[in-house]
């Protein structure tokens, strides 16, 4: 038997209060943050508890993507400290990236210096049509694809939460040109909901082309190495089995739709039977819409620590080593 860790996309949300709670109480994670510190320049506090601006998208895109990662991986460490290593890894999005540190291979000082490197990414025009992402949720028995593609001219398929729970359907997300979505959102109010703000833009779909290529530019003369455990990344039915798949992947998931079943499938295979979520993630808003064959945990609060460590021992799954 296997233990798992899903490694969704962190939460975006500035979930200060809960990451400074596992800053306080264990000590282990104060040289993750001071190490981040001195790879990105950026403070302790701008990682952990400082505002985050609102005017300029990269900038405010990267730094989330600095605190939120590095608050899933102190959750690791404090894991780690408890005896509670993941013997795969199943990676949705930006968990990608994350997961990539976790799996060995990209170096924890690597990943955090392309995360603060994001804030150049392109950017969408300002001044060209603007973008945006929904949730659709698809009646047992309608046809996904009406929703998107060529029966929706300028949205496209981002993420695929597969069939929910309750069998009552499967749930999307579905990103694009905002006007598009809207006009999709009028004809079908009763299944798509759609949501953006300040500079949202359409990640897994081609209109973020620009943003892939420049990251595949950066990411060619960085050192990967073949993961250590199991990593699937939902983008292929397969798992990221080398390097060049880990490398290959952080720059395609900026185009590539994701299908989290493509990722379950493979945990089922290599014989999860938990899934821990280390830290805040987008889990917190969806778990109760996805369909998962074993059980999940997430750990959010210090508290949900030594629940983990009960549920380990109650399934008598092994410990194994990872690198970071």
């Amino acid at each position: 038997m296997t233990l798992g860790y899903f490694v969704p996309r962190a939460s975006h949300a500035e979930d200060v209060e809960r990451t400074v709670s596992f800053y306080d109480r264990f000590p282990v994670i104060h040289g993750l943050y001071r190490d981040i510190s001195r790879w990105t320049g950026l403070s302790v506090s701008q990682i952990l508890t400082d505002g985050i601006p609102t005017d300029e998208n990269g900038l405010r895109n990267s730094l989330l993507g600095v605190r939120s990662i590095a608050a899933q991986l102190a959750v690791c460490d404090v894991l780690a400290e408890a005896g509670i290593r993941p013997g795969a890894l199943l990676a949705l999005s930006q968990g990608i990236t994350s997961a990539s540190a976790m799996a060995g291979a990209l170096d924890r000082r690597a990943m955090f210096e392309m995360l603060w490197y994001q804030r150049n990414v392109p950017q969408p025009d300002p001044d060209g049509p603007a973008e945006a992402v929904a949730f659709c949720h698809v009646e047992p028995g309608d046809d996904p694809e009406r929703y998107y593609g060529s029966h929706r001219e300028g949205v496209w398929a981002a993420t695929d939460f597969g069939p929910q729970p309750d069998g009552a359907g499967r749930n999307i997300i579905i990103s694009g040109y905002k006007t598009a979505i809207e006009e999709l959102a009028a004809a079908e109010p009763a299944n798509v909901m759609t949501w953006w703000t300040r500079g949202t833009s359409a990640l897994h779909s081609p209109l973020r082309q620009p943003s892939s290529d420049y990251m595949k530019s950066y990411l060619a003369d960085i050192e990967f190495r073949d993961p250590v455990i199991p990593l699937a990344g939902c983008l292929t039915p397969t798992l990221l089995a080398t390097g060049d798949d880990v490398r290959d992947a952080i720059w395609r998931n900026w185009v590539r739709p994701a299908s989290l079943p493509y990722g379950i499938a493979e945990m089922v295979r290599v014989g999860v039977k938990l899934l821990i979520a280390p830290g805040p993630s987008m889990l917190d808003e969806h778990l109760g819409l996805i369909s998962f064959p074993f059980p999940v945990l997430s750990v959010r609060e210090p508290s949900d620590i030594e629940v983990a460590v009960a549920k380990v021992e109650e399934l008598g799954i092994g410990f194994v080593s990872t690198h970071s």
